[in-house]
């Protein structure tokens, strides 16, 4: 004798039903989104018209020109535009007058190597506000809105210059270190200087 569902037994049946459907849709739903995503991946993410800027000082520096060759490298990498640009003797001042100029011209975005930080604040804040990006790189102002500050660790630099002159001066010597007062990354470099020298006082 066939025994007919119970209503409790048909609900189930049209609940099971119903997600089969519904998870055939969310399936269709998902690989579509996945097929999309995939095909957006094969496009540029940045506009070939991005235009990109370093700014620094004393920019005929060595220093500075394997800086360039690797930021215009990496340009040409993400198919966008880059440059450094600045004065080429140390010129804090006329630096933060070519950081104006380039903010005026709104770019996508600027690496910024600060020769004074209490002379960057106000600017960079204003760029920042503007919906440029500012990035500090080797030389930071950390009081700003910069969005982040790429460099080395200068105190750990510093300690570890002076552990290596050291190694070269057998006994008891001198050792001068030459510095540029005010700027903020050679400082903390004069600072970690200062705290090596400390395991060497008698």
């Amino acid at each position: 004798m066939r025994k007919e569902n119970s209503d409790e037994e048909k609900s189930e049946e049209t609940c099971w039903e119903t997600f089969q459907e519904t998870k055939g849709r969310a399936g269709s739903c998902f690989y579509f989104r996945g097929a999309a995503l995939i095909a957006s991946c094969a496009k540029p993410y940045h506009e070939e018209t991005e235009r990109y800027v370093f700014v620094a000082t004393n920019i005929n520096l060595p220093y500075w020109k394997e800086a360039e060759a690797g930021f215009l490298d990496a340009a040409r990498t993400l198919g966008v535009k880059g440059e450094l640009t600045g004065p080429t003797t140390y010129d804090p001042h006329g630096e933060v007058g070519f950081f104006r100029k380039i903010v005026d011209q709104n770019p996508a975005g600027i690496c910024l190597s600060a020769a004074r930080p209490e002379i960057f604040q106000a600017d960079i804040d204003k760029a920042v506000a503007a919906g440029i990006p500012v990035i500090c790189v080797d030389a930071d102002v950390p009081d700003s809105k910069r969005l982040v500050y790429i460099g080395t660790d200068n105190v750990k630099a510093g300690r570890e210059s002076l552990r290596r002159m050291a190694a070269l001066i057998p006994g008891k010597g001198n050792i001068v270190v030459i510095s540029i007062p005010g700027q903020h990354n050679v400082d903390d470099r004069v600072a970690g200087v200062a705290d090596a020298l400390k395991i060497f006082r008698r």
